[in-house]
């Protein structure tokens, strides 16, 4: 059953939303108050849920039209406020949360900088010749990938930052890319136990599909009659 942000207002409760645009990316939501003043929102790239009701007043809230439609497009999702309170209290949450604390310093602009320039190397290296043409289909590693890891090698960010990225883009996460990251990890770190998980839910996912689309198995006795008639 869906959430309904007027049933969860009325009823007093925080307002939590998860960021579930695809490719995901950052979103910034504009508030306007009863006096006509924008608030500017920012909802991170991030997988944990936000809560607005934190900075933002339900009356606010329950007026923004934006946020209607972006829940609405599939950009936004409500989240129960119990579910989310209890995912944010998780080690994996709270080290998220870390890290959104420091994104929003400009310190972390350098690191930034030079994961653009890793994206188009390696863009580059699958077709030199022309950057733009689809030639890195004969490599099915999402380059993101392949900078994430080359930066958690060269110490710019911890295994667990590196867990934190793929989180973000783990809808967008291949077969391909998880094995790749499996083989590129030495040590039993937090790095290859996602990997490992998430590629046990592929695996599951694809058979259940195989499950779901099998033909339902014939009865014998049943084949039999059905031959016996056509003989008569």
């Amino acid at each position: 059953m869906s959430l309904d942000l007027d049933a969860l207002l009325n009823e007093g409760k925080k307002i939590y939303v998860k960021n579930t645009s695809r490719p995901m990316g950052h979103i910034v939501l504009t508030f306007v108050t009863a006096h006509g003043k924008a608030v500017p929102r920012n909802i991170p790239r991030t997988w944990i849920p936000i809560c607005l009701t934190d900075t933002l007043s339900p009356d606010i809230i329950a007026q923004s039209n934006e946020l209607r439609q972006f829940l609405n497009k599939g950009i936004l999702a409500l989240v129960e406020p119990t579910v989310a309170q209890n995912e944010l209290k998780t080690a994996d949450a709270s080290e998220e949360s870390r890290r959104l604390n420091l994104s929003d310093f400009s310190d972390k602009a350098e690191v930034t900088e030079r994961t653009l320039v890793l994206d188009n190397q390696f863009t580059a290296e699958a077709n030199p010749l022309n950057p733009m043409e689809p030639a890195q289909l004969a490599d099915p590693v999402n380059n993101r990938v392949k900078s994430t890891l080359l930066r958690v090698e060269s110490k710019d960010i911890t295994e667990r930052e590196a867990v934190a990225e793929f989180r973000i883009m783990q809808g967008e996460l291949t077969s391909h890319d998880l094995t790749y990251i499996i083989s590129q990890v030495e040590d039993e770190g937090p790095l290859k136990r996602f990997s490992f998980a998430v590629l046990s839910e592929h695996s599951a996912a694809v058979a259940q599909d195989v499950v779901d689309t099998d033909d339902p198995a014939e009865d014998p006795e049943a084949l039999a009659a059905g031959r016996s008639q056509q003989a008569v």
